[in-house]
């Protein structure tokens, strides 16, 4: 073994201690000896271990601190872990086997002992109650456990009487059995010797076994003892699985945080392709690769520096690379597998598949006479699927049978698969692979620029952009508060690791100048000329004239760079303003302004777009400026962009984004803020930008977010966009960022791939500003082979970059969904991303969202429980589907206040959102109900106006944003905007004892109410109103007045407020814009009986607009598409306020059935394995 050339010591380790954090990194206690287990697995290869922390260079970067035994974290930090083999060998495998001690419990045992056991296999124990001192290391002794029934046992700790003993690891075997007749050994076990309080412990683990009985044999036959357990009731330590839910992955690690490199040399690494992820239980498996290598080294990419979920117990034996043979697999537990069953699959379509699952049925593949016949175990832990070539396949099994992830089959044609059974030892991985059904490509790094600051002053980071110079150099610039210059910094690694802060462009000598910042990037392909489109701000006054430059002026600018330094920085020439006009009306722009990346045509003409205020109120147009001479001179467009008779501050076409189709045509896709506006904004140009179609809407459903288009590696085009329609269609709402592909110039989008699903930055986005807005105007730019970084501001936090790995496969290719949830995390309860992890968001303040007994006994719920203060709300994303299986288990108990069950196109909060396809209610008595009216009510926007003592002229702004306000406080009203005139009969201002139960303070008679048609200072006070307070409720109400916007007034200045809630929900207008929509009974009435699992399966079919609803295996009703969408990709579920009631959902399964799935065509006989 190769051995470590840095020997550790107490003072290197408090050194490491002290800069990753108390708690990142620990010592084994005492002075370990561990190692694979004296029976440990064979395909195990000789190594020390090592690691590297805040591992930002990974690909370039050596591993050390080798041989060190230590617990550590590895979700933390961007950790890498690796592992020196001594010599260049071949590798196909890597095992992280995980520290259980949080996930089990230490399980009831009585303790046995067998003198002179010879046999280990045969030797029985008489009784299990020994409760006085023993010694262990004597005459060949056996220590026996019994755990009172068939269990789940992890590991087992022997704590000696002394501070000292002969034994070691090679003394022992470890032994199972279900009857205490005959024992089975027990292989790829690790061992580790520690002390506590003085005492030695020696500890068996790195397994997971089902049995009742435990045997640790000890081979010394004198008796010259030294391991004496002097109480061995409470010295001997047996550790299992926690009772039911039993255990699954209990960490938040997925496919995409984890990779695996080679080197020859600890320094230049190799990325391994090709690389698949399963959970064991027991730990993380990396499999499915051929690597050839010295060095091998696993990197962790999520950054958090807290809330590790991971722990490797000792480094030195947590880290196992291996070279499995044929016919041996992840989990073996150091047993062999002795029988092989075949399986024919086909694809009956006449197109190829890939990665999709054929379900197989245990009837099919004859699992009960494998189990009687004793060639697999009952719970399914030794079976395991594999090609004809012997690579091992994704597998998951359900209540019926096994979902077989098949790479590929071509239209037509049939495949061989194996189903391998017969080794006890295994570990159980059937019942945790996600990745049989959730496929998932690329790997996602975030960068937070925490920390960076501006030379001249302030932090770093506004209007953050970046771009890629034609030497493959990576640039981000941006600007930084009220600093004039801009800086960057460069990566040379294709975004793995960036520069230090460089000046790109000096202060302009601009009058008044406040504030300079990038706007976007062309880089010529023919000539390398990098055009850089700056933004330069001089004066802003929010109730002036935005047409008038002495108020209000955003000028832009470009700087353009022909040549670049040795180290490839761009050395710019003098910057030139480009002035704008209005074309219809031919007035000078004084606020103009854009956040896109331009295009080169393919006859040569650079396109930039443009966005712009027309009029004194901030009504936006835009227009795509045009050269071609290289981006030195550039015209407008004659065609200008708006939106007739609709207009407002910031209302109108901006944030434009543009991109070459096949077809030669220019896509232009834009924010379009108005009311009633649900999609994009889309327009084309047939003759190289010198014209445009006007507007029309995309078929993208997100209006008032700022879009990135590119064409992809593959001959389509990607669009992504940050923000969603779920609170209102003009709400600030920047998360989550979307990435969809096209390969038909934009007829039809697919994949709808949450980029930030899973990790850190992934929130509903009503717990803080920055998470309001999670991704402000994110943008990208290819990076290497087959990267993409991203860039983005976040209000209120630093500006964030992020690299995703293997971007076109990530978008295209990732596809499908599987709940197998396990882990919670509790300090998501403050923003309702407690399961997060696992693509569940809670999108209320009030309600709870945890884990509960599932429908199976290995299964694990999502359990939404109800709150009295207001409705609970969960909700899933997943990649996009049109036609799709999508099943999942229900169980409801008293569920006062009913259950609104919805399949939408995007992230939506409520049951009638727009691309809302399937709309169920369940009663608290149970009965499921339907809708077809396909009609939308008003979802207002509520907002406040501070310090309101003249009604009559406080306007409201925070329209849309979800944000815990108090209302009797200095003056503050509360209102909303209903987009459009309206009758009104009522208000209802609502507390929800969120700050506190004791009540309101406010009085029906405190309150006025006021109306208007502009939110311009135009407010009328309503008169002949009444009111009346009711708990929590306060509703005045009185003849009908017709106005957009209503608030409600008081007279209370002072700060000791005592009405609180989430902004969306203090206010309600009445009558209530949503009622219209009526659910009846299914075709087939049906009763979901409370307390009692049942089985839900949606046939979607969107091309032919019809859902087919079936539930316990029978079908109940075919639905039409309630309202129009491209496609599904959300799952939301919505309780009212009551004072009890839950809702569980368990084994959420979305299949994409539109190029068809593939089928079992046949099982054969089962066969002994050829050796």
């Amino acid at each position: 073994m190769a051995q470590s050339s840095h020997p550790f010591s107490r003072r290197t380790f408090l050194a490491l201690s002290a800069t990753v954090g108390a708690g990142a990194l620990l010592p084994v206690t005492g002075a370990a000896a561990t190692g694979a287990g004296s029976s440990g697995t064979a395909t195990a290869l000789d190594a020390t271990i090592g690691f590297a922390e805040a591992d930002h260079a990974a690909p370039r970067s050596p591993l050390g601190r080798w041989g060190e035994h230590l617990k550590i974290a590895l979700d933390h930090n961007r950790r890498s872990v690796g592992a020196d083999l001594g010599s260049v060998q071949d590798l196909n495998a890597i095992e992280l086997a995980r520290d259980l001690a949080g996930d089990g419990t230490r399980l009831p045992a009585a303790i046995g002992l067998l003198t002179n056991d010879a046999a280990p296999a045969t030797g029985a124990f008489a009784n299990f109650a020994v409760a006085t001192a023993a010694a262990l290391d004597f005459q060949r002794r056996s220590l026996g456990v019994d755990t009172f029934g068939a269990a789940t046992i992890r590991s087992v700790e022997l704590l000696a009487r002394d501070a000292t003993t002969r034994l070691t690891e090679a003394d022992y075997t470890l032994w199972t059995s279900h009857d205490n007749v005959t024992y089975q050994q027990l292989t790829g076990w690790t061992f580790a010797a520690s002390t506590e309080g003085g005492r030695v412990v020696h500890t068996f683990g790195g397994f997971e076994v089902q049995a009742r009985y435990l045997k640790v044999n000890t081979r010394l036959a004198d008796s010259a003892f030294t391991f004496v357990l002097q109480d061995p009731v409470a010295d001997v330590r047996v550790h299992g699985a926690a009772a039911p839910p039993a255990p699954g992955p209990a960490h938040r690690l997925g496919s995409r945080d984890l990779s695996v490199y080679v080197s020859d040399d600890n320094a230049t690494w190799t990325k391994v392709r090709g690389v698949e992820l399963v959970d064991a239980g027991a730990g993380l498996w990396l499999y499915g690769f051929r690597a050839r290598g010295r060095y091998v080294k696993v990197h962790c990419h999520r950054a958090e520096v807290t809330g590790w979920t991971f722990t490797l117990t000792d480094l030195q034996t947590a880290v196992r690379v291996h070279h499995l043979p044929a016919h041996t697999f992840v989990g073996a537990g150091g047993g062999a597998w002795s029988h092989r069953t075949q399986i024919r699959i086909r694809n009956p379509h006449h197109r190829e598949l890939r990665d999709r699952a054929a379900h197989v049925s245990f009837a099919d593949l004859g699992t009960e006479a494998l189990i009687a016949a004793g060639r697999l175990q009952p719970d399914l832990r030794d079976l395991r699927f594999a090609t004809r070539d012997g690579a091992e396949l994704h597998a998951y099994a359900d209540a019926t049978g096994v979902h077989i992830r098949v790479p590929e089959i071509g239209a037509r044609r049939t495949v061989l698969v194996y189903a391998y059974s017969g080794n006890p030892a295994a570990a159980n991985r059937v019942v945790h692979d996600g990745g049989a059904l959730q496929v998932e490509y690329g790997r996602r790094t975030l960068l937070e620029q925490q920390g960076i600051t501006h030379p001249d002053g302030p932090a770093w980071g506004e209007g953050i952009k970046v771009v890629r110079l034609p030497d493959g150099t990576m640039m981000a610039a941006a600007a930084a508060g009220s600093a004039r210059s801009i800086h960057a910094r460069f990566s040379t690694d294709d975004g793995w690791t960036w520069s230090a802060l460089e000046r790109i462009l000096p202060p302009l000598d601009v009058p008044n100048a406040r504030t300079a910042g990038p706007g976007g990037f062309i880089v010529d392909p023919r000539t390398g000329v990098l055009s850089f489109f700056f933004l330069v701000a001089t004066v802003y006054t929010p109730t002036g004239d935005f047409m008038d430059p002495e108020q209000n002026e955003v000028q832009q600018w470009i700087a353009q760079a022909e040549t670049y330094t040795d180290d490839g920085r761009p050395v710019f020439g003098t910057p030139r303003r480009i002035p704008l006009r209005t074309v219809g009306t031919d007035q000078p722009v004084s606020w103009g302004l854009s956040y896109a990346n331009g295009i080169v045509t393919r006859a040569g003409s650079h396109l930039y777009p443009m966005s712009y205020m027309i009029r004194s109120d901030g009504t936006f147009a835009s227009n795509v400026i045009r050269s071609t001479d290289g981006g030195r001179t550039w015209a407008q467009s004659t065609s200008e962009l708006n939106l007739p008779d609709t207009f407002g501050f910031e209302k109108g076409v901006t944030e434009v984004a543009i991109s070459e189709l096949g077809d030669g045509r220019i896509l232009l896709l834009a924010r379009q803020q108005a009311p009633q506006r649900h999609y994009l904004t889309a327009s084309w140009s047939a003759d190289d930008g010198r014209t445009w179609t006007p507007v029309t809407d995309s078929t993208i459903l997100s209006s008032n977010t700022a879009a990135g288009l590119f064409p992809d590696s593959r001959g389509g085009q990607v669009l992504t966009w940050s923000g969603h329609n779920g609170f209102g269609q003009t709400s600030y709402y920047r998360n989550n960022l979307t990435a969809a592909w096209t390969d038909d110039d934009g007829e039809s989008w697919h994949g709808y791939q949450d980029l930030l699903a899973g990790s850190a930055l992934s929130t509903p986005g009503w717990a803080h500003i920055s998470e309001v807005r999670t991704a402000v105007n994110a943008d990208s730019w290819a990076a290497g082979d087959a990267g993409r970084v991203f860039a983005w501001t976040r209000p209120s936090r630093p500006a964030q970059l992020m690299l995703v790995e293997d971007f076109d496969a990530f978008v295209r290719d990732s596809h499908g969904a599987v709940d197998v949830v396990a882990h919670r995390a509790a300090a998501g309860a403050a923003n309702g991303t407690e399961l997060a992890a696992h693509r569940w968001w809670r999108t209320t303040r009030t309600g709870t969202l945890d884990l509960a007994a599932g429908a199976r006994a290995d299964r694990q719920a999502i359990r939404l429980r109800a709150a009295p203060q207001g409705e609970a709300a969960a909700s899933r994303l997943f990649p996009a589907v049109r036609q799709a299986r999508i099943g999942f288990a229900l169980r409801h108990s008293q569920l006062a206040g009913g259950l609104h069950l919805c399949l939408q196109e995007g992230y939506g909060a409520h049951h009638n959102a727009h691309g809302t396809v399937l709309s169920l209610l369940l009663r608290p008595d149970g009965e499921l109900l339907a809708t077809s009216d396909d009609v939308f009510g008003t979802f207002p926007d509520i907002g406040h106006a501070n310090l309101d003592a003249d009604p009559a002229a406080g306007n409201l702004t925070a329209l849309g944003l979800h944000q815990v306000v108090g209302m009797d406080f200095q003056r503050r009203s509360v209102g909303a905007d209903l987009f459009e005139a309206r009758d009104i009969t009522g208000v209802q201002v609502v507390d929800n004892d969120l700050l506190s139960t004791a009540g309101t303070r406010v009085r029906p008679e405190d309150l006025s109410v006021w109306t208007s048609d502009t939110n311009r200072g135009d407010w009328q006070r309503v008169e002949g109103w009444t009111g009346s307070k009711d708990g929590a409720v306060i509703t005045l109400s009185g003849p009908a007045v017709r106005a957009r916007y209503v608030k409600v007034a008081h007279p209370y200045a002072d700060n000791a407020f005592t009405l609180a809630n989430d902004e969306q929900r203090i206010l309600r207008v009445l009558p209530d814009g949503n009622d219209e929509q009526v659910f009846a009974p299914l075709e087939v009435p049906t009763r979901l009986v409370p307390g009692e699992w049942h089985r839900v399966v949606v046939d979607l079919d969107l091309p032919a607009g019809s859902v087919t609803v079936e539930v316990d295996g029978s079908r109940r009703a075919r639905l039409p598409r309630l309202h129009a969408a491209e496609v599904v990709t959300h799952l939301l579920l919505s309780t009212g306020a009551a004072s009890a009631g839950e809702i569980r959902l368990d084994e959420l399964i979305v299949q994409d059935t539109a190029l068809g799935l593939p089928e079992p065509a046949g099982v054969g006989p089962t066969t002994p394995i050829p050796r």
